[in-house]
C-alpha cells in the first residue's frame, strides 16, 4: 500500500468505530459523476471533529483514510509505490493528482 502513516508516540489511542462508520458512508469509488476535491473537504471536515492526544494530523488521518476509499479507489491506494505516501498534504496531492483520473479511464476501458 502506498499510504505509510507516520509512527505514533501515543501507542494507547482508538479511533471510534462510529467515526469509521461515519467515514465509510461516504466512500470515494473513482466514479465518473464523484469530485475527489469533495470528498477531500468532506473527510477534512469530519476528521476536524475529533483531536487525539500525541496523534498528529498526518498519522491520523493517514490511518482513518483508507476507509474513506472504496472499489477502484482502494485498488488505485493499493498500487501506489510502496511508502509513498507519508504526509496529509501528499495523500491530497495524490488523490486529485490526474492519476487518479486516468487510472479511472483505464478501469473504464476494461
Amino acid at each position: 500500500m502506498g499510504i505509510r502513516a507516520p509512527p505514533v508516540e501515543n501507542n494507547n489511542y482508538e479511533i471510534k468505530s462510529s467515526l469509521i462508520n461515519m467515514v465509510q458512508s461516504s466512500k470515494f469509488h473513482i466514479l465518473p459523476m464523484e469530485d475527489p476535491l469533495d470528498h477531500l473537504d468532506q473527510f477534512d471536515m469530519m476528521c476536524g471533529t475529533v483531536k487525539i492526544n500525541g496523534i498528529s494530523e498526518d498519522a491520523f488521518k493517514l490511518r482513518l483514510f483508507p476507509f474513506s476509499l472504496g472499489d477502484r479507489a482502494r485498488t488505485w491506494e493499493k498500487n501506489l509505490p510502496v511508502g509513498s505516501v507519508t504526509s496529509w498534504d501528499q495523500c491530497k496531492r495524490a488523490t486529485k493528482d490526474k492519476d487518479v483520473i486516468h487510472y479511472t479511464e483505464g478501469c473504464n476501458q476494461r
